[in-house]
Formats: C-alpha cells, structure tokens, sequence
C-alpha cells in the first residue's frame, strides 16, 4: 500500500500532466515572513530547512502546518512544499542507486543511512532501507556496509529518538527506534526495550494510535487539496471521502467535508 506521504508523488505527477506545478518552490514559499500571513513563518523555516538538506525538520514543520492551519493558501503551500520535500527525496534514491552501480558504495551508503533516518516511516525512508538491504547481497558492498554502521550512529539516532519522547512525539521516537533496530544489530534489543517500555504505558501507547491516526488523516487531507489545486476534483473528493469515513467525528472530517463541498463540479 502506498504512504501517505508517497501517494503524494501522484499528485506530484498529476500536476506534470496537467501542465500545473505541483510543489511551491522559492516562488510560493519566499513571500516575507513580516507580512503576516498564516503560516508565514513556519512555511519560511520548512523552506530553509529544506535548502540546508534538514528533510526530517521540513517534514516536521509542514505536517505541522497541515494539521494546525486553517488558512486555504497556507495549507495548499504547505502541500506543495511537502511534496518538494518528497521529490528530493526521490533524487537522492536515484542518486545513490547510480553511486552503488558505479560501484562508490561507501558514498552510496552514506545516502541511504541519511535518507533512512531522515524520512523514517515514509515511502522515500523504506526504499533507503531496501537499497541498503540490496547492498547487503554485494560482499565488496557489505563489508563497506558493516564498517558504515558505527555506535556513534546508532547512539545520535537513540538520543535523538529518546528527545522525541520527551517532547511526546511517541511515534515518531518510535519509527526511530525501530530503524536503529533493523540497522544496527548490536544495539537492536536496547531499540526494542525503549518500544516495549512505551508500548506497555496505556497512555503512551494510546498517543502514538493517535498520533499515527492524525498524521493519516492529515496526509489525506494534503493529498485531497493538492488534487483540487491541479482540478482533479474526483480524486480530491476520494481522499476527503477517506478522512470523513476513517474519522468522522473529528476536526478533520469537519474539514474535510467543509472543503468537498466547495468545490467545483
């Protein structure tokens, strides 16, 4: 089944077909932050983050900006931006998929262990695992492999999966975890204790169904907009149906249905 995030990618080509841009760009995210607008300073950060190559802080921000704004061109910038964000995501995996058939395996896994953590539980970060997964099947490219996954990383990403929990975002912390887990075998049953220890608190595990439930909704809510941008109002009015028959007593199939029934036939 395709992510949330991924399904994403056709509206990205939607938009190609329609002859529409589909992501934002600096023209539609460098409006100045001092005039106000909502969203404003929070779609400027997303674009910075994305133009240091910060993809997990983007990412962030903007499934920030989609379950927290109200504003209409606010939300459709964010969506545009997320799916930027998602599309050069795709250009690294074809990045280091052309570095390991050039057989440059120690930079190509360089790509991929960022790409892993940086887009954990998306399309972009699955595909960075199979391709590094693939590598493991290479002995030259095993063996760089083995030498790449080092404590001092397994260590960042469990300290910055344990900052995640103390800010209660459980289930991002726990997609992290769980990457440490599949990567670095020495530190996988360290990675499976801290999933096990907020799994077993019925308060925690209860926020991270939430949290995963509210970042589907929010995903579908994006999808849906982003297809009525481009006028694909049949598949727009699919995805709005979605959130309203998952969540139907929630804010966002209040949204939802308040946004299908603008729009045009």
């Amino acid at each position: 089944m395709m992510s949330l995030r991924g399904a994403l990618w056709a509206v990205v080509l939607a938009a190609m077909v329609c002859g529409a841009p589909a992501t934002g760009g600096a023209q539609s995210t460098t409006r100045s932050a001092a005039s106000g607008e909502p969203g404003e300073a929070e779609l400027s950060a997303a674009q910075q983050a994305l133009g240091r190559g910060e993809y997990a802080k983007a990412l962030d921000i903007l499934e920030g900006v989609l379950k927290n704004q109200t504003d209409s061109q606010a939300l459709i910038e964010a969506g545009r931006l997320l799916s930027e964000v998602l599309e050069k995501g795709g250009q690294k995996l074809a990045e280091a998929k052309a570095l390991a058939t050039a057989k440059k395996y120690p930079e190509a896994v360089a790509v991929l262990m960022d790409l892993a953590e940086q887009f954990v539980g998306t399309e972009v970060g699955r595909t960075a695992m199979a391709q590094l997964a693939a590598l493991r099947s290479d002995d030259e490219a095993a063996k760089v492999l083995r030498l790449a996954v080092g404590a001092e990383d397994a260590e960042g990403i469990m300290t910055r999966a344990d900052a995640l929990v103390a800010r209660k975002q459980y289930a991002q912390a726990v997609d992290r975890y769980g990457l440490v887990a599949s990567l670095y075998p020495r530190f996988a049953d360290q990675a499976k204790e801290k999933v096990r220890l907020l799994l077993s608190d019925e308060q925690v595990a209860r926020r991270i169904k939430e949290q995963r439930a509210a970042r589907r909704a929010v995903g579908w809510l994006s999808i849906a907009r982003n297809y009525a941008h481009i006028g694909r109002m049949e598949q727009a009015r699919g995805f709005y149906e979605k959130v309203i028959r998952s969540y139907p007593h929630t804010g966002y199939a209040r949204a939802a249905r308040k946004e299908m029934a603008a729009l045009a036939d």
